[in-house]
């Protein structure tokens, strides 16, 4: 328990340094290009984190998996799969290369600098590894690295008054920054040097377990950024500048989810191995703490969206205020979905993820289409939020998934609030 503690403590400072910094960043960066200009950077952004969920491969639920269950080959797995990711991002700035020659709009001239990023998160295999053996202050140290970097780049260019096109180059920076840091520290650790090489018997192994979350996660991507196609198409990079102010702080935070069920997921895959009873009772135990903290981030989040916006930003962005009060209630629907999806894969059900993937994309879209147009970016917001009830509920339509909308239902009616062992289940 020492060990999860102190773990989930790194985490959530690197989730703080990523949040305030985040934050400073975006305002600076906001104020400096504007909402055409940072709805231009923005839609680059999510074009790029579409385009990353391909050099992923969909393997991080994968490997965390096998990192913790499986000793003798994590050297194997990590030079595998860097090597497979390597070949993949080598290719994707190829394609951008050539697609940069016939065509001259600003989102294509960002990408092309962007995409060079990708060379160095073919090593988040790295950080893959840190979390699963509860060592992430390695990654939180080069994550603070990177972001002092990034800032400092960021500040010269708004004093230099840089066009949109120049704030690519930080990232990359800070990219790069991050990926030596993470090498030398498992370097440190395991005084062993790590080049990307292929072991066809573990490709093969690690692609056959991961191609569902790589679909799945690709469906993801595109369900979460659509709404910013969507909003571009019927009205504008101005909106989508607005849009994206008001979801920003939203899904910085919802990354917390998936940080803090990260710390619970090495217990859970052991228990799973060893006594299925204690098992049940610890994932019953987690979903009621995940839904207390997502109601109350929501709730925190939802009132207190006036006062961010209208403090840092100008009139321009007031309608943002309403995005953001709306986009808040995906804060308590993440909790769930960060844990869900971790059991699913768990459970050898990850063919579901993608499944729920598909569905929220075809009804989030099908929203899209009638709201947008009608409400602009608050139907967009909207949209969204429906789409994650669904499927949130959609655990219930087939046996296999059924506990887990049970054990979501019992969190939300409070059921085992009053349970003597329930701190224990969560301690174990």
């Amino acid at each position: 328990m020492r060990n999860r503690v102190v773990n989930l403590c790194w985490l959530m400072a690197e989730q703080g340094i990523k949040l305030l910094s985040g934050l400073f960043i975006s305002v600076l960066v906001i104020k400096h290009l504007g909402a055409e200009g940072y709805g231009i950077l923005s839609l680059s952004i999510a074009v790029l984190a579409l385009l990353g969920t391909i050099v992923e491969l969909g393997m991080k639920p994968i490997l965390l998996k096998l990192f913790i269950s499986d000793d003798k080959h994590v050297n194997e797995l990590i030079e595998t799969s860097c090597y497979l990711r390597l070949v993949v991002s080598i290719f994707l700035i190829i394609i951008f290369s050539i697609l940069n020659l016939f065509f001259s709009d600003s989102i294509f001239s960002v990408l092309n600098i962007l995409v060079l990023g990708f060379i160095f998160d073919s090593f988040l295999s790295f950080k893959e590894y840190f979390e699963a053996r509860l060592i992430n202050k390695y990654y939180t140290l080069s994550t603070f690295l990177s972001l002092i970097l990034n800032f400092i780049a960021c500040y010269m260019l708004i004093w230099l008054e840089q066009p949109v096109v120049f704030f690519a180059i930080p990232y990359v920076m800070a990219k790069f920054i991050q990926c030596v840091s993470l090498y030398y520290s498992y370097y440190q650790l395991n005084k062993r040097i790590i080049v990307p090489k292929i072991n066809k018997v573990i490709a093969k192994r690690l692609i056959k377990m991961s191609y569902p979350m790589l679909l799945a996660s690709s469906i993801g991507l595109i369900y979460s950024l659509q709404d910013l196609f969507f909003i571009k198409y019927y009205l504008g990079d101005v909106e989508v500048g607005i849009y994206s102010v008001g979801i920003k702080f939203i899904t910085i935070l919802m990354v917390l989810p998936m940080v803090i069920s990260s710390v619970f997921y090495p217990s859970l895959v052991k228990k799973y191995s060893n006594d299925k009873s204690i098992y049940f009772a610890q994932l019953e135990s987690i979903y009621l703490l995940f839904f207390i903290l997502g109601i109350s981030l929501y709730l925190v989040m939802y009132f207190s969206a006036d006062l961010i916006i209208g403090f840092l930003f100008n009139d321009d962005f007031v309608e943002s205020i309403q995005v953001m009060k709306i986009y808040s209630f995906l804060l308590l629907l993440s909790f769930f979905q960060s844990i869900n999806n971790k059991i699913l894969v768990l459970n050898n059900l990850q063919h579901h993820i993608f499944k729920r993937c598909i569905l929220s994309l075809v009804i989030n879209g099908i929203l899209n289409v009638i709201l947008i147009p009608k409400y602009g970016i608050i139907g967009a917001a909207y949209s969204t939020v429906i789409s994650e009830i669904f499927v949130v509920l959609s655990y219930a339509f087939m046996a296999e998934t059924r506990f887990i909308f049970i054990n979501q239902v019992k969190a939300a009616l409070l059921v085992n609030l009053f349970k003597s062992d329930l701190v224990k289940n969560l301690k174990s």
